[in-house]
């Protein structure tokens, strides 16, 4: 499980975000990034979606299209 969370996001804190990784257990990683709760990614969205892509396990196969 990847976690995305915004460090300045008012709606969820980060706090929480790391304790959901926390009990997820040893497989969930989280990534906290610059932004709040809409604008995590921002104009960045493709250095953010290759940030991403390059942390997926290999077993991890992106949703189809029709689950977007």
């Amino acid at each position: 499980m990847l976690i995305v969370q915004g460090r300045d996001d008012p709606v969820v804190p980060a706090k929480l975000a790391v304790a959901l990784a926390a009990a997820a257990g040893p497989r969930a990683r989280i990534e906290l990034v610059s932004g709040d709760h809409v604008s995590i990614l921002g104009v960045g969205d493709r250095a953010a979606e290759a940030l991403f892509r390059s942390r997926l396990a290999r077993g991890c196969a992106p949703a189809a299209q029709s689950e977007r």
